[in-house]
């Protein structure tokens, strides 16, 4: 009975122990061809943009797909950053985190970090 009990005991606690994992990619698929020289210093550095996005899954049903999710977070990046002119976005990185209590309730979360330039008038 006692073994019983301890057992029980250790299957409760680790159903209730949440787990979580972050991923930092180094390579950019976020790559657009482009003719634009950045490398001559015809630029400044205005400030940074930042746009997150997450969703919930409650037993794996619920919330958006995680393509959806980065989209939505990229997007928000783009309308926070407010262009103007000659103004873009350069160094964009993205940074994901998967937490939760699985398979129960499992939250994903991304952030898209970029810079913003503006090109100097000639």
């Amino acid at each position: 009975m006692k073994r019983l009990i301890m057992a029980v005991v250790v299957v409760l606690l680790t159903m209730l122990v949440g787990c979580g994992h972050s991923f930092y990619p180094t390579d950019n698929h976020n790559v657009a061809t482009t003719n634009v020289n950045i490398g001559e210093g015809n630029f400044h550095v205005v400030g940074m943009a930042e746009g997150k996005a997450s969703a919930t899954y409650v037993l794996g049903i619920g919330g958006l797909s995680r393509r959806a999710v980065k989209s939505n977070a990229y997007a928000e990046m783009v309308q926070n950053a407010n262009l103007q002119g000659s103004q873009m976005i350069v160094n964009a990185t993205i940074e994901t985190k998967t937490r939760g209590l699985a398979p129960f309730v499992v939250t994903h979360e991304v952030k898209y970090h970029g810079l913003i330039i503006e090109f100097d008038k000639e």
